[in-house]
């Protein structure tokens, strides 16, 4: 790029006003066999969540169902190293943006 052209950046401000700045966010308080339980993300069945795990790892769930306040997720990844007070999230994790 020389120093006369510019830069369109208009189809990246396009996706950004799709994406919704605030996260909601839980956290997984327990596991049983491939169900996962969390206090929270505010969702809807069918919806998508992904729970951080160490190191930068992260697990993608699914919304199944609810029981006593909280989210019940079926995980679709492998879920080693999956434990209670893990950061679970609705939708993509922060910093996802599709590239063009």
């Amino acid at each position: 790029m020389t120093s006369g052209e510019r830069l369109n950046l208009s189809p990246y401000l396009a996706d950004l006003e799709g994406i919704d700045p605030m996260r909601w966010t839980g956290e997984v308080v327990e596991q049983v066999g491939l169900l996962v339980e969390s206090l929270g993300p505010v969702a809807a069945i069918g919806d998508f969540c992904e729970i951080c795990v160490s190191e930068g790892r992260s697990i993608r769930t699914q919304v199944v169902g609810f029981r006593d306040g909280r989210v019940l997720s079926m995980p679709l990844d492998e879920t080693a190293g999956l434990m209670p007070s893990h950061i679970t999230a609705h939708g993509q994790l922060p910093g996802a943006l599709r590239l063009r």
